[in-house]
């Protein structure tokens, strides 16, 4: 049983002793409050995704100015890749087409560089195939050589050298040809299918030519759709080993007026029957389809489109190498409530495939890349997961390429690393990822203000100025993140209402701060890293303006964000001390009594010096009676 059917089935038990748990008249001796009802939220942040991400996303072109876009990715047995995408103006006049190839590891190989070799007006809708050695072809559509609505081709060898010249796909050259899609074998055998459409003509048809590993044309171009009536658009096309493609495509036809359709073909370009209806629910329009096949011929086609459940998302239905379907359309996306688009699929070796869309507003800003990956017998392989880890801005229009072990990369364009418009790749491995961690905050990490675990206490004198909400040893601690998104700061009961602020000093950081005064929601957001967010936090504050704040309690909560999960909540009390009236100045003490007066001196007589000549001192003196 694997880690993710485990949790799942913990989950389950969980929600169910939540039912049996929570108060009722009949269950008197149930919880009596929620605090009480067993926490399901972690079992619920254990579901797996169904791949780890290999290293971080990578900024693919070198080229920033203007707008890079619409690109596209292939892979070879050994999981070396080339990304190719169209750039504005970079060419010189218009659009033109990049290409940058990369190791298996993600490493660059040599610099990006031009595909198209006509560069007046534009080359754009580029797309790409590589063979089990990394040869690879790149195809696009615009201005070039005998046709200035054509569409065109360039072989690359293993290294990224050019292969002869450019060279034009299409035959018919009446009106415009667009939207080429190309699929190559593991010998460099190649297929090539278009949007055409001819002169005269009110709608679009889907075309296909044939080439063999040096470039030569095999057959001539071919007509895939039966049906003529309507429009028929969005081709892609898929090859086995032995040289047999299916081309897949949305528009009218029999039983459905906007549904997804596959004709198949062998070797040779004979086609294997009519076309057939790819969608098993007819209701709605059913568009931007993607097709993936494995060496043995076997298929699966994605597209987005109303379902039986009612809402717009992305569908798969699997067939096998006979075009039989092997089981019911069904949802890939686990979030229904947005819009999804721009479908594209792959497929490895031993049938298990990998489904990517872009998703809007579900990664928090505009537009987002998710991906599931499934088994062989289409059971997804855990939930669908975000892509891009940049949520800033849009991320969109992915392509996706796999290796025969299931290892596989993922292109987008939109903002980046360095690049608000350039073009993003990600790697992947097959399995489960551990489920992320979340970031661990403590606003008092040696609990020296007096409150236990991750919690903070200080005192608001009024008028004595703002005080912080964090000791100095505040710690942010993520084991799989550097860095966070954001903080919110939540001052819950604001007694005083707008005398009471909330404020940050995010100096010398990318940190951005913003405070609702109506809510008491101080935000500190911005890609950064722990250390920074540490530093600011040591600098928010709170104060109080009011005359006489009202004396209960403040309570504020601290909540980080690394861009995938919350942290804990800590909370900091400030416990409201007035400022103490005066006390009266103490009574003078008494004005000391003046000192007694000093007696009167006695005066007495001078003694006399006795004479030496006088006779009186030589008598006898008679002895007192």
């Amino acid at each position: 049983m694997s880690e993710n059917t485990i949790y799942r089935s913990l989950l389950s038990l969980c929600r169910m002793a939540n039912r049996m748990l929570r108060p009722t008249e009949s269950r008197p001796g149930a919880a009596e409050n929620l605090e009480e009802v067993l926490d399901c939220v972690a079992l619920e942040e254990r579901v797996l995704m169904s791949a780890t991400p290999l290293g971080a996303e990578i900024a693919v072109n070198s080229e920033t100015l203007d707008v890079q876009d619409a690109a596209a990715v292939a892979m070879d047995a050994d999981g070396d890749f080339v990304a190719v995408w169209q750039s504005e103006d970079q060419d010189g006049d218009g659009l033109g087409i990049y290409a940058q190839r990369f190791d298996a590891d993600g490493n660059p190989q040599d610099v990006e560089f031009r595909v198209n070799s006509t560069t007046d007006d534009d080359q754009q809708d580029v797309s790409v195939a590589m063979d089990a050695d990394g040869d690879f072809v790149v195809t696009w559509s615009g201005n070039g050589v005998g046709d200035d609505e054509g569409v065109f081709a360039q072989r690359y060898n293993a290294v990224g050298q050019a292969q002869g010249g450019e060279f034009r796909v299409n035959t018919t050259t009446d009106n415009t040809q667009r939207n080429a899609s190309v699929s190559m074998n593991a010998d460099g055998d190649f297929v090539v299918a278009w949007e055409s459409r001819s002169a005269g003509a009110d709608s679009w048809d889907i075309n296909v030519q044939r080439f063999d590993a040096d470039g030569a044309a095999q057959g001539a171009q071919t007509l895939v759709n039966t049906t003529v009536k309507g429009g028929q658009e969005s081709p892609d096309v898929a090859m086995d080993d032995a040289g047999n493609f299916a081309v897949t495509w949305s528009g009218s036809g029999e039983g459905d007026n906007q549904g997804v359709f596959v004709r198949q073909y062998d070797d040779q370009g004979v086609a294997q029957g009519n076309e057939l209806l790819a969608n098993s629910f007819t209701a709605g329009n059913q568009d931007d389809p993607s097709i993936a096949m494995d060496p043995d011929g076997n298929f699966v086609v994605a597209w987005s489109g109303i379902g039986e459940e009612g809402d717009g998302g992305v569908h798969v239905r699997r067939f096998d190498a006979l075009g039989t379907p092997l089981a019911e359309q069904f949802l890939v996306n686990d979030n229904s409530g947005d819009v999804q688009g721009d479908v594209k699929v792959a497929m490895g070796t031993d049938g298990q495939f990998v489904v990517t869309w872009a998703n809007l507003g579900q990664d928090g800003d505009g537009l987002g890349v998710y991906a599931r990956t499934f088994d062989a017998s289409g059971a997804a392989e855990g939930n669908e997961f975000l892509v891009n880890a940049t949520t800033a801005g849009d991320q969109s229009r992915p392509d996706v390429a796999m290796t025969d072990n299931g290892n596989f990369v993922v292109v987008y364009d939109g903002e980046g690393p360095g690049d608000a418009d350039g073009i993003v790749v990600r790697r992947y491995e097959p399995g489960a990822a551990p489920p992320p961690e979340a970031p661990l905050l403590d606003l008092d990490a040696n609990d020296n203000s007096g409150q236990g675990g991750a919690d903070f206490i200080t005192d608001f004198i009024q008028d004595g100025g703002p005080v912080r909400i964090v000791d100095n040893d505040v710690t942010i601690t993520d084991v799989d993140s550097a860095n966070l998104e954001s903080v919110l700061v939540t001052l819950i009961n604001r007694a005083d209402a707008a005398a009471e602020q909330l404020a940050a000093n995010t100096a010398g950081t990318a940190i951005v701060a913003s405070y609702d005064e109506a809510a008491g929601v101080l935000t500190l957001s911005g890609t950064d890293t722990l250390f920074n967010y540490e530093k600011v936090l040591r600098r928010v504050t709170y104060d109080n303006a009011a005359e006489t704040p009202d004396a209960s309690d403040r309570v504020i909560t601290v909540v980080a964000n690394d861009g995938t999960s919350d942290s804990n909540m800590a909370t900091a009390t400030i416990q409201m001390e007035q400022t103490p009236e005066p006390l009266p100045p103490e009574p003078l003490p008494p004005e000391p009594a003046p000192p007694e007066p000093a007696p009167p001196e006695m005066l007495l007589p001078d003694p006399i010096t006795p004479d030496p000549d006088d006779d009186f001192n030589d008598q006898p003196r008679e002895p007192a009676e």
